[in-house]
């Protein structure tokens, strides 16, 4: 009964991506037929040059990381009373019909090829959301998990919620609160069975 009132939001760890190869030129990276793969999850379309075994691992995480964090911030995307109607055994669908775009690259260079000139700070991140194009690009290096969870969460408010938020948003003020939300988002822990969010041990927090 759980899982049927919470739908994807109970079935997030279960998620089985479907992966299959480009077939044509990518119609905004201009890459080659072939060099690179497309995974589909309930709510993401992953574009990825990397391996193919990160690349799963990344958007099966992708997928659990959304259960989370529509638990964190449920008042901010769910309809008034969907909750109620799904317990008195209704249908109200929860999710719009949209998936989130996310781009993995190969290696840096490959990732710098792509947002060195567009992102003056790409030199030094791992990671990076694009809020006029509603893009998050990645390549995996060390504590990419952090950077997923932070970089997401950018996204996530962005586009899954209602605030409507400016795609300038923070740059001429406020960017104490928009950085923090997504370094809190960094201390998730999965602990097997349940997953805890908080606590100072997470190192860019602590900054």
């Amino acid at each position: 009964q759980a899982k049927r009132v919470l739908g994807t939001l109970a079935t997030a760890a279960e998620v089985q991506p479907r992966l299959r190869k480009g077939t044509s030129v990518h119609p905004d990276f201009g890459w080659p037929a072939g060099s690179y793969w497309q995974i589909e999850t309930p709510h993401f379309s992953l574009t990825t040059r990397a391996e193919t075994e990160p690349s799963l691992e990344m958007a099966q995480l992708m997928e659990r990381f959304y259960g989370l964090w529509r638990q964190v911030f449920y008042p901010l995307w769910a309809r008034p009373g969907v909750l109620l109607k799904r317990m008195q055994g209704g249908n109200s669908p929860w999710d719009k019909s949209r998936k989130y775009q996310v781009i993995l690259l190969r290696d840096r260079q490959d990732y710098l090829a792509v947002l060195g000139v567009a992102e003056k700070n790409a030199a030094v991140s791992v990671g990076y959301y694009e809020p006029r194009l509603q893009k998050s690009f990645f390549f995996v290096d060390a504590g990419w998990q952090e950077t997923l969870f932070h970089e997401l969460t950018h996204q996530l408010l962005n586009e899954a919620t209602s605030i409507q938020a400016e795609p300038d948003a923070g740059t001429t003020g406020g960017i104490w609160l928009m950085e923090g939300i997504a370094l809190y988002m960094e201390s998730l822990i999965d602990r097997g069975s349940y997953w805890t969010l908080g606590g100072f041990a997470a190192p860019r927090l602590q900054t």
